[in-house]
């Protein structure tokens, strides 16, 4: 039976409103509403559209998901699943819109809503409901679920003040900066299922710039973030590109090692190795002052080592810096150790190259001075120096801001193989190396004897023979004119398995060939034995 209300009259039209107050489940059903007129009380209008009542809040209400989490990019896909262990078999779904009032999507009997695609319209607040049959009772509603549209052309960028690797206790500042004004940033934990936190800038006419602070840091901080700016509740910016914080400091810090050694010429490569005895899953190496990264999963040895190789290949200017590493256990990535000793990758061959001389000249007596000068045209501000030994590849002394290395006093340790190298202060870049000088020490017991044959005055255009002699045998002879400043004369003996003499024949003697020599003998390229007494060679008969 329906309800007879006198009409109004508030326009050029006519409308009755029926108010079903207190609403209660018996007050749902299909409504249809007719017309008539006083004079012909049961004579009816044709009947209106069909109104269905639904009451809601009889039964449990359901929870609602989306997949994927919001905010959706436009364009995706999106499914919001409406779930309930009371075994509704039919759905409703509807969403709230600030400008306008609840809207009811369309009754289905599957739990799965899918909006394909996504576009900004479908941007709100969402509610589900479960029911039955042919029922008009309904559940309560579930909680709400927002659902952000990313549509905006604008993209934000995301940085973190004083950086993305942050110590326990420590305060970090995340910056979501936009090249256009906004009122509102969404800040969005990726390895989380929490919906994105807005944060609303401090100014009330809109702002460019917001940030969020998080202090002391804790392990609950770390993790992927992105930001997005809105000028509307529901419609984002694009996301900014994504910023991972973690945490430092929680595990004892790894090794670093660079190989074959910090100082590598531009073109060619090396290896940095980060290496612990705890049992890290991956390792990290970090470029200071730079969002440079790399990772690589370690590698578990024999010897309860574990590690892993960083290869940078080629080498470029741009390579030249001071690297850290870490390590980090699979089941909390942005957890990670305490950093390891710096590594400052040096990348020679970028200015010309100087030159290196040695005061006093080599061969030098254990127990002396010697300075080694890198000399330049170019202004460098700081030096480097090299030594190549035989058995253990290239090494580099401290680098310091004068040109001259004084080792003091010398001793059999200090020979080899030297190169020096200019850079400027700040940079990584330094000059190509510079001609080696060897460096030979004379530090052994042993001291030969030195004999002119047929002797120690020579007629023009004859010949003479130097020979050195040993009470111990040796492999290497040096032969040293004292008055030139051209470095020793090394001249290997006949024998290979050692000689307690070796010959050096100058014919035909002429000028050229006076002077004062010594020799030296050795057992390896640069550890030298004490030199003989001088011999004086002369030409006669001129």
């Amino acid at each position: 039976m329906a309800l007879h209300k006198r009409a109004d009259f508030p326009g050029t039209g006519t409308q009755a409103v029926f108010p079903v107050d207190p609403m209660n489940p018996s007050s749902g059903g299909t409504y249809r509403c007719y017309g008539s007129y006083s004079n012909y009380p049961n004579v009816w209008s044709q009947p209106s559209n069909p109104v269905d009542l639904m009451v809601s809040g009889v039964h449990r209400k359901p929870s609602l998901t989306a997949s994927p989490h919001s905010p959706v990019m436009a364009g995706d896909n999106l499914t919001l699943q409406c779930r309930s262990d009371d075994g509704f078999d039919k759905f409703a779904l509807a969403r709230d819109w600030p400008s306008s009032d609840l809207q009811l999507l369309p009754v289905q009997t599957s739990p799965n809503f899918t909006l394909t695609p996504v576009f900004s319209e479908h941007g709100g607040q969402y509610r589900c409901y479960g029911g039955y049959g042919l029922s008009y009772e309904w559940s309560a509603p579930s909680e709400p679920l927002d659902i952000l549209v990313a549509a905006s052309d604008d993209k934000p960028s995301l940085s973190a003040h004083p950086g993305p690797l942050v110590s326990p206790g420590q305060k970090v500042t995340l910056q979501c900066r936009s090249s256009h004004w906004y009122d509102t940033v969404y800040w969005f934990k990726e390895d989380i299922n929490n919906p994105p936190q807005p944060i609303h800038p401090e100014s009330p006419t809109g702002s460019s710039q917001a940030d969020f602070t998080m202090s002391p840091a804790t392990s609950a901080h770390e993790g992927t973030y992105r930001c997005y700016t809105a000028r509307s509740k529901y419609l984002l910016s694009q996301p900014s590109e994504p910023l991972e914080l973690v945490l430092s400091g929680e595990y004892h810090p790894p090794q670093l090692s660079i190989q074959p050694s910090p100082l590598v010429a531009s073109g060619k490569k090396v290896s940095l190795t980060c290496s612990s005895t705890d049992t890290f899953h991956t390792f990290h190496l970090l470029k200071e002052g730079t969002d440079h990264m790399a990772r690589q999963k370690g590698t578990q040895f024999s010897n309860s080592l574990t590690q892993a190789v960083f290869l940078v290949d080629p080498v470029s200017p741009s390579s030249g810096g001071t690297y850290r590493c870490y390590g980090s256990y699979s089941n909390y990535p942005n957890v990670w150790s305490q950093p390891s000793n710096p590594v400052d990758l040096m990348v020679s061959g970028v200015h010309r190259k100087p030159s290196l001389t040695a005061s006093p000249h080599s061969p030098v007596m254990a127990g002396t001075n010697l300075t080694l000068q890198c000399h330049s045209d170019d202004g460098f501000d700081k030096f480097a120096l090299t030594r190549d030994w035989p058995s253990s590849g290239l090494q580099l002394l401290p680098v310091q801001p004068t040109p001259n290395f004084t080792l003091t006093p010398v001793f059999s340790k200090l020979w080899g193989q030297y190169r020096c190298y200019g850079g400027y202060s700040l940079s990584y870049e330094w000059s190509a190396p510079s001609e080696p000088v060897d460096i030979l020490v004379a530090a052994s017991d042993d001291k030969p004897s030195l004999s002119a044959h047929p002797g120690p005055s020579v007629a023009p255009g004859e010949g003479v023979t130097l020979q050195c002699r040993s009470s111990h045998w040796f492999d290497t002879v040096y032969w040293f004119k004292e008055d030139i400043n051209h470095p020793p004369q090394p001249v290997h003996s006949d024998s290979s398995t050692g000689s307690f003499q070796a010959d050096f024949t100058m014919s035909p003697a002429t000028s050229a060939h006076e002077g004062t020599y010594r020799c030296y003998t050795a057992y390896s390229k640069y550890l030298l034995s004490q030199p003989s007494d001088p011999l004086e060679l002369v030409l006669s008969g001129e």
